[in-house]
């Protein structure tokens, strides 16, 4: 799906380009993953992530596990991505199939800044 791995890689521009041309920025892949998770995972952020929650983006999209993009956020310490999805509602509370928080994503590896932002989101 373009729009995923553009997400992914980060690339503003063709991340526009497929927006203006009428690309789905909600789609799901097989694992119902979004281009929002897509784009979270990767930290390539703040641009992207805010031109998908412009297009109407799920903030608070589960893919087949129940990880929201949050959550895949929270994993890899994006502390700017995080920031910026919960602003724009994403739950600080979500929880995997597994139940696991974004806490429980964020404290193996270790991302004090995103212990710290969830702390005070209200996250225990």
């Amino acid at each position: 799906m373009p729009m995923h791995w553009a997400c992914s890689g980060g690339n503003v521009e063709v991340v526009r380009l497929l927006v203006e041309a009428g690309a789905d920025g909600v789609a799901r892949n097989s694992d119902y993953t979004t281009p929002l998770h897509f784009a979270a995972a990767d930290g390539h952020g703040e641009a992207v992530v805010k031109i998908l929650l412009a297009e109407k983006a799920d903030v608070n999209a589960c893919n087949k596990d129940l990880n929201t993009p949050l959550l895949v956020a929270c994993a890899e310490g994006h502390t700017a991505v995080m920031k910026e999805l919960l602003l724009n509602g994403g739950n600080p509370h979500a929880k995997t199939k597994k139940g696991e928080t974004p806490l429980h994503f964020a404290v193996p590896g270790g991302h004090v800044k995103a212990v710290e932002i969830l702390i005070a989101g209200g996250c225990r």
